[in-house]
């Protein structure tokens, strides 16, 4: 399992090699990406480095915040707990990202003594000593609900997200390879939302609806809805394949009084329709 993995841009790669170089210095054992990012089989090399390491660099450019494949990796991170945002240059990073701690190495030149790099390198084995084996869900985890929970009135903010290329317009690809897009999706968005201490469950076809506050309701509910759907639609584009056009998610959120809960019954409210309304036109 590598201790850090180093999500870049292509163009970025000179001081990404700089700070793998210089975090191999610190007896790291860094992964980095030094080859052409393409192939399906590459993905899941990619991927699985991603999901085993103990912290995620996002070295944040001009350049990365306007690749998908950073920005995706950069979801995951979060998603995972592993994220550590650096800024090697002034740019505007991806909303989602903006409340995000990010270190400003934007001076750093390849001192071993910096006193920025110093403190970085401290964070990181602090981040890499209280890292699980594996990502923990919170509680309640998204996939398991109280069969026992009664019915009630609730207000709850809802989330409906699904999948489609670019164009909104059905991709033409073999159902099978679209499945397997819509599996990931889907399996990603439930943690995304499981992250932000929703449940969620996917829908027939390629949606996915989430829900903040049906067990217990909190002022931030509809605020983490809101952070959630902004990871989804960062997490997206990164599940294309060689086959597959630019994908993106349409996300709709809405927030209301619910009657949720209850063994055997379905969460009854305007919200769910509104949020499935909101996203068709998104």
């Amino acid at each position: 399992m590598p201790d850090v993995f180093i999500s870049y841009s292509r163009e970025d790669r000179a001081i990404a090699r700089q700070f793998a170089e210089a975090l191999a210095h610190e007896g790291l054992d860094v992964w980095w990406d030094v080859a052409l990012r393409s192939g399906e089989v590459f993905d899941m090399v990619i991927e699985r480095a991603l999901s085993a390491a103990r912290a995620v660099i996002v070295l944040w450019s001009p350049r990365s915040v306007e690749s998908r494949w950073v920005r995706a990796e950069a979801t995951q991170a979060d998603v995972n707990g592993t994220l550590a945002p650096v800024m090697i240059e002034p740019c505007k990073r991806p909303i989602i990202f903006e409340l995000t701690h990010t270190t400003d190495l934007t001076h750093w030149t390849g001192d071993p003594a910096d006193k920025a790099w110093c403190g970085f390198v401290d964070d990181l084995r602090l981040m890499m000593a209280r890292a699980p084996a594996a990502p923990a869900p919170r509680d309640p985890p998204a996939s398991v609900r109280d069969p026992e929970q009664q019915a009630e009135r609730r207000q709850v903010a809802v989330l409906n997200a699904t999948i489609s290329d670019m164009t909104g317009a059905d991709p033409d690809l073999d159902p099978e390879d679209w499945r397997e897009i819509v599996v990931r999706f889907q399996a990603l968005a439930v943690q995304i939302v499981a992250q932000y201490g929703g449940y969620a469950e996917a829908q027939p076809g390629d949606a996915l609806i989430g829900m903040f506050g049906v067990d217990r309701t909190q002022e931030d509910d509809a605020y983490r809805a809101v952070r959630a759907g902004l990871a989804i639609v960062e997490m997206a584009p990164g599940l294309a394949t060689r086959s597959a056009p630019p994908l993106a998610a349409r996300v709709g959120i809405d927030a209301g009084l619910m009657v949720a809960g209850g063994a055997g019954a379905a969460s009854f409210g305007a919200p769910i329709t509104q949020a499935a309304l909101l996203q068709a036109q998104a």
